[in-house]
């Protein structure tokens, strides 16, 4: 399923998360935040933060799900030590995979 995002990278600029893609306004407004009564508390800016991340983010968990299929690959699991290894990397693509749903959902 591809995503249907606006494209990154995105950043956070003067209470806006902003992608570099240039519209007509001279950026593309992905979100505001502190605006109205709500104060810019350092959460807030964290939080601004981790979504202007959002788009790396992903691309790094589809980049680990990938690696992961690798080294299932080439990890052997005929040996106790093989086998933990491989459980361990399905544990992750399993989270991987939630992840990646989560952000492609419609």
């Amino acid at each position: 399923m591809g995503t249907k995002h606006t494209k990154g990278p995105w950043h956070v600029l003067d209470g806006a998360i902003l992608c570099e893609h240039v519209n007509d306004y001279g950026n593309f407004l992905i979100a505001s935040f502190g605006r109205g009564d709500a104060p810019n508390t350092p959460e807030v800016f964290a939080n601004a933060r981790l979504i202007a991340a959002a788009p790396e983010l992903l691309e790094a968990c589809k980049e680990g799900l990938n690696a992961i299929a690798t080294a299932r690959e080439v990890i052997p699991d005929v040996d106790m030590e093989g086998r933990e290894i491989v459980e361990q990397l399905e544990q992750q693509a399993v989270l991987l995979e939630t992840t990646i749903a989560l952000a492609e959902a419609n």
